[in-house]
């Protein structure tokens, strides 16, 4: 980004690597990643988000789990938004039991920590979309009682997900 004349901090490169996320350009991400660090540049919070979105939008959403773990190795505390994306990235087909019980735990963090890690409707919908797409009814009508215990008002694609046919 230094070389392009564009001031290269922390925002400028969060900002770009959002932009390749939203792209799916995981690959073109992790480089940008690797030149901040090189520069001396910090990553944080929003960086690391970006960088996982990329991961998802990019078909490659396992690659978020290190990138996860590389955020809390830096001593980055996650939040909703953070985990939220763990969450997304863990449930993403084909939908394998040991993400998937991931995901429900990491849900279960955010429910244990709340304040800016508590789980949002996303959050909720992504495990209860994994359920229903690996014929886990019964746990996705748990898991609806636990959102509305946890007081997540459903919204239409929550209720969508439940209408889904078996698989």
């Amino acid at each position: 980004m230094r070389a392009s004349g564009i001031p290269a901090g922390v925002r400028e490169y969060s900002m770009a690597l959002s932009a390749l996320g939203g792209a799916g350009r995981l690959d073109d991400g992790l480089q940008l990643l690797r030149q901040m660090q090189s520069e001396g540049v910090t990553p944080n919070k929003f960086t690391y988000s970006a960088l996982m979105e990329a991961c998802i939008v990019g078909k490659q959403p396992y690659t978020a789990l290190p990138v996860f773990e590389q955020m809390e190795l830096q001593g980055i505390e996650p939040d909703t938004v953070t985990y939220t994306l763990l969450v997304r990235a863990l449930t993403a087909p084909p939908y394998l039991e040991a993400q998937m019980r991931r995901a429900r735990a990491t849900l279960g963090t955010m429910v244990a920590k709340g304040g800016s890690a508590a789980p949002n409707v996303v959050a909720y919908n992504s495990l209860l979309e994994a359920y229903v797409g690996s014929g886990k009814r019964r746990l996705a009508l748990h898991l609806i009682e636990e959102m509305l215990r946890d007081r997540i008002s459903p919204t239409r694609l929550t209720f969508a997900i439940l209408a889904a046919p078996p698989p």
